[in-house]
C-alpha cells in the first residue's frame, strides 16, 4: 500500500529528472511546460529531444533492474527456503527495513540533488534483503496456515486396546503396534501432500489467497488516488518524508501484531523443502500441472511486466503528458479493479468453472486489454483498459491457490518463496524487453512493448487451459 506511493513517486520522479536535465534545450526551442503535448506533429528537433528523454528514462530502469535482479533471487530463495523455520513474522519485518533505507536513499538523492544513479544504491540493498518478495510469501503462506489438517483417528493405539486379552496378546499387539507406528510414520512422509491438506476446506483456501490480493489492490488504490495530489502539494521530497514514517508505523504494527501461526511444519534442514516439492513432482499427473500451471503464471507476470515497465513514460511523455494527479486516478482505477474479483469468482464457481479455466479467462482479458492499448493511442484508452482487464485480476492467485493445494502444506513459504523467484525471473525479463523495445521503435511504434504483453498472455492462456 505504502510501497505504490513510493514507487510513483520513483517513477515519476525518474522522468521529471531527466526532463529537467533536458530543459535547457527545450527553452531553447520556446517549448514551455506542456507546450508540446496534444500536438499532432512536433518538430523534429523537439521531437528528438522529447524521444531522448524518454529513452533515458527506460535506460535507468533497466539498470535499476539490472542492480536488483540478482541479489532478490539470491536473498528470496535463501530466505524463502528457511522461513518454514524461522517464521513468518520475521519475513514481514524485513522489508520494512530493507525500503526503508531504499527510500531514505531516494530522499537524500532528492534533497541534495544527486545524480539519479545514486538511487541504485538502495535498489541494491533493499533487493539484498528480499525486497518484498517475502511480505508476499509470508502473506500468502500465513493465510494457507489457517487451514487446518485432516486428524488422524488413533487407530494404532486401539489396536492395543482390543488386544488386552490376556498377557501374550497384549505383548504381540503392543509389537505390533511398534512396527504398525514404524510403517505409518513411513507411509505419512511419503504421503505427506495427500494427507497434509483438509480438502474439504480447499475452496476456503482460495477465497482467502483471493481475498488477500483483494484487500491489497483496494488498499493501494485509496493510496494511489491520494498519490497524485499528494506529490503535487508535498513534491517529491516531503511524499517520500511520509512514506519513511508510514513505514516506522507500519513495522512496529508488523512487529506487535503478527505473531506466528505455530501451524506450520518446521522442516528440518536447507534442502527439506526441496524434498518435498520433490515428492510432489514424482507424481505425473501433479508434475504436469505444476509445470504447466507455474509457467502460465510466469508468463503471466512476463506481460504483466512488459505493459507496466514502461507504461508510466510512455503515459508521461507526448502527446499525452500526464501529470501527478491523472497519473494517481489511473493508478487507482488500475488496482480498484479488485475488489471484482470475489464476486466475479463466486459466479463463475456457481457456473462449476475450475480454477485454471479461471485464470485462462483471466488471462485473455488481458491479450484484449493490452491489444487495445497497444493499437488505439487516445486519452480514454488508459481509462477503458483496467475496466477491461477485470477478470484478470484472478489469474495469479488462482494459480497460486492450484500449487498450494497440490504441494501441501509442509513448505508452503519454501513453495512461495520458490513461485515468487521464478516470478521475478520473468518479471526481469519482461521488464528488460519492455524497455529495449521502447527504445528501439520510440520513433515509430513507442507502442511495442504492449504488443509484446499482449502475446505473452496469450502463452500463458494456452499453458493454463
Amino acid at each position: 500500500m505504502v510501497d505504490g506511493l513510493g514507487s510513483s513517486v520513483s517513477s515519476q520522479f525518474r522522468y521529471r529528472y531527466f526532463h529537467a536535465k533536458y530543459q535547457d534545450q527545450l527553452d531553447y526551442y520556446n517549448v514551455t511546460k506542456g507546450g508540446e503535448c496534444g500536438a499532432g506533429e512536433l518538430d523534429p528537433d523537439v521531437k528528438a529531444i522529447e524521444d531522448q528523454i524518454s529513452k533515458e528514462t527506460a535506460q535507468w530502469n533497466m539498470y535499476g533492474d539490472y542492480a536488483s535482479v540478482a541479489p532478490l533471487l539470491v536473498a528470496s530463495i535463501l530466505i524463502g527456503m528457511k522461513s518454514d523455520q524461522i517464521g513468518r513474522r520475521f519475513l514481514f519485518i524485513l522489508p520494512f527495513i530493507s525500503s526503508f533505507v531504499n527510500y531514505g536513499i531516494k530522499a537524500s538523492v532528492i534533497r541534495f540533488d544527486l545524480h539519479y544513479g545514486y538511487t541504485l544504491i538502495g535498489e541494491f540493498l533493499a533487493a539484498c534483503a528480499g525486497g518484498n518478495i517475502g511480505m508476499y510469501f509470508a502473506g500468502y503462506a500465513l493465510v494457507s496456515d489457517t487451514h487446518g489438517k485432516k486428524h488422524k483417528a488413533g487407530s494404532v493405539k486401539s489396536n492395543t486396546v482390543a488386544a488386552t486379552c490376556n498377557d501374550n496378546t497384549t505383548i504381540q499387539a503392543k509389537d505390533v503396534e511398534k512396527n504398525h507406528d514404524s510403517s505409518e510414520k513411513a507411509q505419512v512422509a511419503d504421503n505427506d501432500d495427500d494427507e497434509d491438506l483438509d480438502m474439504s476446506r480447499e475452496k476456503a483456501r482460495t477465497y482467502k489467497i483471493v481475498g488477500l490480493d483483494v484487500m491489497r489492490r483496494i488498499a493501494s488504490s485509496i493510496i494511489s488516488f491520494a498519490t497524485g495530489y499528494v506529490i503535487r502539494y508535498a513534491g517529491f521530497f516531503y511524499t517520500l518524508v511520509i512514506v519513511l514514517c508510514c513505514k516506522v508505523l507500519l513495522m512496529v504494527f508488523a512487529y506487535v501484531f503478527v505473531t506466528e501461526t505455530g501451524e506450520q511444519k518446521k522442516t528440518g534442514g536447507f534442502m527439506a523443502p526441496l524434498r518435498i516439492i520433490g515428492k510432489a513432482l514424482k507424481d505425473p499427473a501433479k508434475k504436469t500441472t505444476l509445470i504447466l500451471v507455474n509457467l502460465g503464471l510466469c508468463f503471466t507476470i512476463f506481460g504483466f511486466c512488459d505493459e507496466f515497465a514502461v507504461l508510466h513514460t510512455y503515459e508521461m511523455s507526448p502527446p499525452f503528458c500526464l501529470d501527478s494527479v491523472q497519473l494517481g486516478w489511473l493508478s487507482s482505477e488500475s488496482r480498484f479493479r479488485g475488489i471484482f474479483a470475489i464476486p466475479l469468482m463466486w459466479l463463475w464457481r456457481r457456473f462449476g468453472f475450475s480454477e485454471a479455466t479461471i485464470a485462462a479467462i483471466g488471462v485473455m482479458s488481458q491479450v484484449a486489454s493490452t491489444l487495445v492499448l497497444a493499437t488505439l493511442r487516445y486519452m480514454w484508452v488508459f481509462f477503458a483498459v483496467p475496466a477491461i482487464q477485470i477478470p484478470g485480476t484472478l489469474s495469479t492467485a488462482m494459480a497460486k491457490a492450484i500449487t498450494s493445494r497440490l504441494i501441501g502444506r509442509s513448505a508452503l513459504a519454501s513453495t512461495f518463496a520458490l513461485i515468487l523467484a521464478g516470478e521475478e525471473v520473468f518479471w526481469f525479463g519482461g521488464s528488460i524487453s519492455a524497455n529495449y523495445m521502447y527504445q528501439r521503435f520510440l520513433p515509430t511504434l513507442p507502442t511495442a512493448p504492449f504488443y509484446l504483453a499482449s502475446g505473452a498472455f496469450g502463452v500463458a492462456f494456452i499453458l493454463f487451459t
